[in-house]
């Protein structure tokens, strides 16, 4: 009986030494963790701080300025997904080769340089595309 005894106290001896040990090894990991953990959020404050960047009045007056300003959405829409094939149409229809009276040639290349510069405004390729119906007699 006294050697089951000796044989218990030994083992549960062992056991707490084995238990201290992986304790201690698990508060390293702990400690290394919370020192990376750390160390990421203040990289990150640091980040933050980076990227606000102190504007000048000009530059903060442009900005206003711009929030502030009206802009047609629908003009930019169409003259984004539309302009396109109404400046083809246009450019096609309304070329000064296509005429032979020199009178209207003249209005002609006029209304086709107008159409040149304005490709990318739908509206205003919209009052050139009625400018030339009426104009030079076309159907578009």
């Amino acid at each position: 009986m006294k050697q089951i005894l000796l044989q218990i106290i030994s083992d549960s001896s062992k056991m707490t030494t084995i238990k201290s040990k992986s304790s201690l090894t698990e508060n390293y990991w702990f400690w290394i963790a919370a020192a990376e953990l750390g160390l990421i959020l203040f990289l990150i404050a640091k980040l933050r701080q980076k990227q606000k960047v102190m504007l000048d009045s000009t530059t903060k007056e442009l900005l206003n300025k711009s929030k502030n300003s009206n802009v047609d959405m629908d003009n930019l829409m169409n003259s984004i997904n539309k302009s396109r094939e109404l400046y083809k149409l246009l450019s096609t229809k309304c070329h000064p080769d296509r005429f032979l009276e020199e009178n209207i040639n003249k209005k002609a290349s006029e209304i086709f340089q107008e159409i040149s510069k304005n490709q990318r405004n739908y509206n205003r390729l919209l009052e050139l595309k009625e400018i030339a119906q009426t104009e030079l007699n076309i159907t578009i």
